[in-house]
């Protein structure tokens, strides 16, 4: 996971000009267009024809733009996976996934005209990259993830704005916001990888029947954990990403809600959603609970090496033989069930917060959210009816995370 990181987590990542020539349009033809795709509150539109006229621009442009890439000096490239260095095909993942998700839309907020749209006629040169993009990260989806459209989308020097940004031509609020929410994401692997690399000392460590040194190394993954959730805290509320802009200028953009032909078959996929995130998928596996993403939902939208790294944390955890070990693993089962504890307390934590984000007017869309696609629909028409569906899902996950503190 590290290697396609570029001996790195999370990613380092080059743009741009760092890339071979024939790459190189994709770059500039979304920095020639992402000034016109996001409106300001004042300018939104509740019109349907406006909006539609207004998408279908921009996508003319875009298109326009990318006809400047051939397609065959592409080809030839990305065939070649020693072509670029780890961090140039990184940058060129976010560039592709970003630019997919702003063609998808094409206006910013997402409207529901274009909520409606299910089939969207991408440009040929969009498709050619993420084919080979898809094939080399282990991924199924034809829209971003979590990995491409925020790991992936920062660069390595401290402060620097967001690769590809999707509110460049609005003012500060908008582009706090949008940073914000996404360096949520960046900063909660930066303090995750210690704790990997803790998860699997203690892992050999169990093994070799070490028991101090798991016990060691159990505890510095605990304490990443706490960093952890400190760092989730500490940014994810009003002050950092303000509720008023976030759905609109940070969260709808991630969203996909398209239908793509596989196999003969029309196929519905999503968008992003926190749930793609790493760090918190590698503490359930560590605790030996199951997945909370379905396999097909794992094998759409999270790489190859990090779905290989969960089955490793799963298949090889210790969480239930710590606890039937006797005296020599008492601490080592103190300190996994205070992870269980500490997770459970997110979870609550999060099902609080998330409401409010959730609850926020945005009348020119379909109550949606990036994940889980539209929400609203006949059997849930009002927003406390998408509300209750939506954590139902939380609540069955804090039960799972209660079930295994209470050894069920």
């Amino acid at each position: 996971m590290v290697t396609m990181g570029g001996d790195s987590w999370p990613p380092r990542t080059e743009y741009g000009d760092k890339w071979p020539a024939a790459l190189q349009p994709y770059h500039e033809a979304y920095e020639a267009v992402c000034s016109t795709l996001a409106m300001s509150e004042e300018d939104i539109s509740f019109e349907d024809d406006e909006n539609l006229s207004r998408a279908k621009d921009f996508r003319a442009r875009f298109r326009k733009e990318l006809a400047r890439v051939d397609e065959s000096a592409v080809r030839r490239i990305l065939e070649d996976p020693t072509s670029m260095s780890i961090p140039e095909w990184n940058g060129f993942f976010a560039c592709v996934a970003i630019s997919r998700h702003a063609f998808r839309w094409g206006i910013i907020p997402v409207v529901k005209i274009i909520q409606e749209q299910l089939v969207v006629d991408f440009p040929p040169s969009l498709d050619l990259a993420w084919g080979f993009l898809r094939e080399r990260y282990g991924i199924d989806t034809f829209g971003g993830c979590v990995t491409s459209n925020y790991l992936c989308n920062f660069r390595d020097a401290p402060g620097s704005p967001l690769a590809y940004q999707i509110n460049k031509n609005l003012p500060e609020i908008y582009r706090m916001t949008e940073y914000n929410f996404a360096h949520v994401f960046y900063a909660i692997e930066k303090l995750a990888h210690p704790m990997y690399t803790s998860m699997s000392h203690a892992v050999s460590c169990w093994k070799a029947r070490d028991m101090s040194g798991c016990l060691e190394e159990v505890v510095k993954a605990n304490d990443s954990l706490t960093q952890i959730l400190a760092c989730y805290y500490e940014i994810m509320n009003d002050s950092q990403i303000p509720r008023t802009y976030w759905m609109r200028y940070a969260q709808g953009f991630q969203a996909w809600g398209c239908t793509h032909v596989v196999n003969g078959a029309s196929v519905s996929y999503d968008g992003l959603s926190g749930n793609q995130l790493l760090a918190f998928q590698a503490v359930d596996a560590f605790l030996g609970m199951e997945p909370y993403l379905s396999l097909q939902d794992l094998e759409r939208y999270i790489p190859l090496d990090q779905r290989q790294f969960l089955v490793s944390l799963k298949e090889n955890g210790f969480f239930e033989d710590s606890h039937r070990n006797g005296s020599d693993a008492a601490l080592i089962a103190g300190q996994l069930k205070q992870m269980a504890q500490s997770n459970k307390k997110f979870r609550e934590a999060h099902r609080a917060r998330v409401r409010p984000y959730i609850s926020q007017p945005a009348p020119e869309r379909k109550m949606m959210t990036a994940g889980k696609g539209v929400l609203e629909r006949e059997d849930r028409p009002t927003l406390k009816a998408v509300l209750t569906f939506l954590d139902g899902f939380l609540v069955r996950r804090l039960k799972v995370n209660s079930d295994i503190l209470i050894g069920k």
